[in-house]
């Protein structure tokens, strides 16, 4: 679809600038402009939207999954736990286990999230945790569970995230209840589509 747009705009912009000169300086300024935008957005254009959507550090309000987050924040990470040296901490990775974050040297413990239950991956998670958490944006949209009222990490969309890396992966500092998630991790064999249907719900 896009090389189609560009060849259309392209064409628009020489009729616009042959009637009118004025339209060139139009066209030079917003591609100035979008240079610029997109250079800002280095080194991750994954999350990338421009400021008229607020940015990439707004982009995961708009839209979730692959669009967003393909767990591409994981050397960045490494180095926000290094620089601070964290040893303890708890991850709600996107796409853990099928990327180990582990194999990056980041220290945490995996919190369960939807592709943990497809991998049958047993997270025995207790119900109050210390942070430093770290939760990727795909996680925390709760896209995955179907509803938001299903995501076990609802709690942390309220919360002003201590940093946000990359775009995509918030860090929050505190004591936190993590029943739902603890739930969520407890069997994964068991938790099957029909129950994850009449799992109870954040309150």
């Amino acid at each position: 679809m896009y090389p189609f747009l560009c060849a259309l705009i392209g064409g628009a912009v020489v009729a616009l600038a042959r009637s009118q000169r004025r339209w060139a300086y139009v066209a030079a300024i917003l591609l100035a402009w979008h240079v610029v935008s997109a250079a800002r957005a280095y080194p991750v254009y994954l999350a990338y939207s421009n400021e008229f959507w607020g940015g990439p550090a707004n982009t995961y309000k708009y839209l979730s999954d692959s669009n967003t987050d393909w767990g591409q924040q994981l050397k960045a990470v490494k180095q926000y736990v290094d620089a601070r040296g964290i040893q303890d901490c708890w991850f709600a990775y996107f796409v853990q286990p099928a990327i180990d974050f582990h194999a990056y040297g980041i220290p945490c413990q995996p919190l369960p999230t939807q592709d943990t239950i497809w991998f049958h991956s047993q997270i025995d998670t207790p119900t109050t945790i210390q942070g430093p958490v770290f939760i990727s944006i795909g996680t925390l949209s709760g896209f995955e569970f179907g509803s938001n009222r299903m995501n076990p990490y609802r709690q942390f969309q309220t919360l002003q995230p201590t940093a946000a890396i990359q775009h995509g992966v918030f860090v929050y500092d505190g004591t936190f209840d993590m029943r739902f998630a603890s739930a969520l991790g407890t069997s994964p064999a068991c938790m099957t589509s029909r129950h994850r249907r009449t799992w109870t719900p954040p309150s």
